[in-house]
């Protein structure tokens, strides 16, 4: 499983009984300019709405108290 970092941005890959029991989870509208996986990892593409809205999240996330999140646009 591959989730992004709150305070990186950018993608922490985990492997069975390393994935983390606490994470928060983005299921949004999709939208034009979501970003990819790919974008997400390689962090390229940062003007995409897509982009903005994965940011927004994250540290809304990160002020809770959370390290990861799944974002379905980018982490399936």
């Amino acid at each position: 499983m591959r989730l992004p970092d709150t305070f990186k941005l950018s993608l922490t890959e985990f492997f069975d009984d390393q994935i983390p029991s606490r994470y928060a989870i983005l299921s949004p509208t999709w939208e034009t300019e979501e970003i990819a996986f790919q974008e997400l990892q390689e962090g390229t593409n940062k003007y995409k709405h897509g982009w903005t809205k994965v940011e927004k999240f994250c540290a809304l996330a990160a002020k809770s108290n959370f390290r990861y999140v799944w974002v379905d646009t980018c982490c399936i």
